[in-house]
């Protein structure tokens, strides 16, 4: 090998070049290998095989070494769980979608109930987070206050055992 040749590698032993160009060879031009997946979505290849051993993601085929190929709804796939995660919907909830997809009833009805008590779990959550934040602010104000040598209220009273 001539140096400054990147040295393509499988499971890290040299892979020969003459054998990536045969497996190229036999894809079709519309598969993708899991590391090319892992490039055009932003996932790891560690959480590609996680979402195929849970059922989210399908290779459209292996090639005659075994190796996983995907095709566009496997990209498409992925996106679709990113945003949904980002929505805060859990692999449960996103499960539920793509069945509903892969059923053809993915109607904006059948979606409706799970979208409406996701958002109200957001909600319940910014209630929750405005009563911390006004709680901090106030601990905040009393520290702010006592910045001399006193012992710390806070701390005291947390440490301090209640009486029954």
């Amino acid at each position: 090998m001539q140096s400054g040749t990147p040295r393509i590698t499988s499971c890290g032993e040299p892979f020969p070049r003459e054998a990536l160009g045969e497996y190229l060879r036999h894809m079709r031009s519309d598969e993708i290998t899991i590391g090319g997946l892992a490039e055009r979505t932003d996932f790891s290849r560690e959480t590609i095989r996680f979402y195929e051993r849970e059922g989210l993601v399908v290779p459209a085929r292996r090639s005659d070494s075994g190796y996983r190929l995907y095709d566009e709804e496997a990209v498409a796939r992925l996106r679709f769980i990113s945003q949904a995660k980002l929505l805060g919907f859990t692999l449960r909830d996103i499960r539920v979608f793509i069945g509903l997809e892969v059923e053809d009833k993915a109607s904006c009805a059948s979606v409706l109930e799970q979208v409406e008590a996701k958002l109200e779990e957001v909600r319940e959550r910014i209630e929750t987070l405005h009563r911390i934040e006004k709680q901090l602010a106030a601990l905040q104000a009393t520290c702010k206050k006592t910045r001399g040598g006193e012992r710390c209220g806070f701390l005291s009273s947390s440490f301090t055992p209640r009486s029954s």
